[in-house]
């Protein structure tokens, strides 16, 4: 970011998507004409720019579809939780009225559809997290947010998992006292022939001290029926 007289300048460099814990992230200090030459420039202009500048992560501004490695069976009558992490976009305002500059994600995912036709759906993100049902095996990692999933199977038969759609456009962030990020729980609950979501009621459990970092994009009431989407949160099969 530079910031001159009448204009804002933002100089991204985009890197290689990794999970390596080894990436970082640091302020440049050289014009952009210094910079590698696949750098892209943007400016915002104005009649006096101001000299506050806040930068906010975000979660993704689509549903993000999580495939887990092996699809397994959550048994009826059982409940489990799974957490999965997703790639954290950065936001940049300005001034008083925080006058939007830029969003951008700090990894841009894949795109995927989601649905039961191309027709009847809609165009999600696709993660490379796998999700985990111990907590100690998830990566801490500053530029992707942790969201626990809660999964109750209140059917009569076992409910095989082998996608999950996490809406994170509804979620809001929250920032752990070991200074990583996550979101509130996502709780599906199955039935026979219909499952509702449920979004946690503000930080997650697992945290003893959080702070707020941002809201959710969109609103949504806080039970809904999947009945209400374009396509389900996960796909199931039977169990032979």
């Amino acid at each position: 970011m530079q910031r001159h007289q009448n204009e804002w300048r933002i100089v991204q460099q985009q890197v290689s998507d990794s999970d390596d814990d080894s990436l970082s992230f640091e302020v440049p200090t050289v014009l952009e004409e210094e910079l590698e030459l696949n750098a892209k420039v943007r400016r915002y202009m104005f009649r006096q720019t101001a000299q506050q500048l806040v930068v906010t992560p975000m979660l993704a501004d689509r549903p993000v579809i999580i495939r887990p490695k092996t699809p397994f069976a959550v048994q009826d009558g059982q409940e489990i939780t799974m957490y999965v992490s997703t790639p954290l976009w950065v936001r940049f305002e300005v001034g008083n009225a925080r006058s939007k500059l830029y969003e951008v994600p700090t990894f841009r995912p894949s795109d995927t559809w989601f649905g039961s036709s191309t027709l009847s759906g809609e165009l999600c993100y696709a993660s490379a997290s796998l999700g985990h049902v111990e907590l100690e095996n998830v990566p801490r990692r500053p530029y992707r947010a942790i969201s626990p999933i809660r999964i109750r199977n209140r059917s009569s038969e076992p409910l095989v998992l082998e996608r999950v759609k996490l809406p994170t456009q509804y979620l809001s962030l929250y920032r752990s006292d070991e200074d990583y990020l996550w979101t509130q729980a996502v709780i599906l609950n199955h039935e026979q022939n219909d499952t509702v979501v449920q979004l946690g009621r503000g930080a997650p459990r697992e945290l003893s001290r959080t702070e707020v970092v941002s809201g959710p994009r969109e609103r949504m009431s806080r039970r809904l029926s999947m009945r209400s989407f374009g396509g389900r949160f996960w796909g199931n099969r039977e169990v032979s």
